[in-house]
């Protein structure tokens, strides 16, 4: 009875680990998948704007003073090795490959760790099928290839974080939105900083000269 009560509470710490695992991967999927939609919406914003600028001046020179045309041929040239230098990075960075496998990883480990819950669910418990499932777990994690970091555990965990005094939840709440949002803008600070230093640039070119 001792062996079957420790089985079932290993197999049982397993099934949370696989929870908190396939939660965290979800997790960063999501994530990457919105830092890759920002990187594409700023790359399309700077080639609209590069186009704009260069069709403004050819239709409309008279507008431009020539000191204003010098200073919007410099900044579209800073916008234009920006763009290239981002797209550069974008692909290196590879943040759709990897916002995928984990995507998938946290789909396969789903498939897994359900069979398991079904079976810790059984009165008597194969724990030969059980053991083969946490096999299975293993190799899929190992297999993807990439891991998650500890601060998207940290993040995860905080997000999944709850507390019956309402000040303390929501306490809570605003240190995970903190937390993922200095995430996204520290991984995000070079196309954050582009686009600011290009249409600050732009905007005192316009006013200002």
């Amino acid at each position: 009875m001792t062996d079957d009560t420790d089985e079932r509470s290993y197999y049982t710490h397993l099934v949370g680990i696989m929870l908190q695992t396939r939660g965290v991967r979800f997790s960063v999927a999501e994530s990457e998948q919105k830092k890759e939609k920002f990187s594409i919406a700023t790359i399309a914003l700077l080639s609209v704007y590069l186009a704009g600028w260069s069709l403004t001046a050819s239709l409309f020179p008279e507008i431009f003073s020539s000191l204003q045309a010098r200073a919007i041929s410099l900044i579209s040239v800073v916008a234009s090795v920006s763009l290239l230098v981002m797209s550069l990075f974008d692909f290196a960075a590879g943040r759709s490959v990897y916002a995928e496998k984990m995507l998938q990883n946290a789909f396969s480990i789903t498939g897994i760790l359900r069979e398991a819950e079904r079976e810790l669910a059984k009165a008597q418990p194969n724990y030969a099928n059980i053991s083969k499932l946490a096999a299975q777990y293993e190799a899929s994690v190992h297999g993807v290839g990439v891991n998650h970091t500890s601060e998207d555990y940290k993040l995860w965990k905080l997000q999944r974080s709850s507390s019956k005094n309402r000040r303390h939840a929501v306490g809570i709440w605003v240190h995970a939105k903190v937390l993922r949002s200095f995430s996204f803008i520290s991984a995000m600070m070079f196309q954050i900083t582009i686009l600011l230093l290009i249409f600050a640039s732009t905007v005192g070119v316009v006013i200002f000269l």
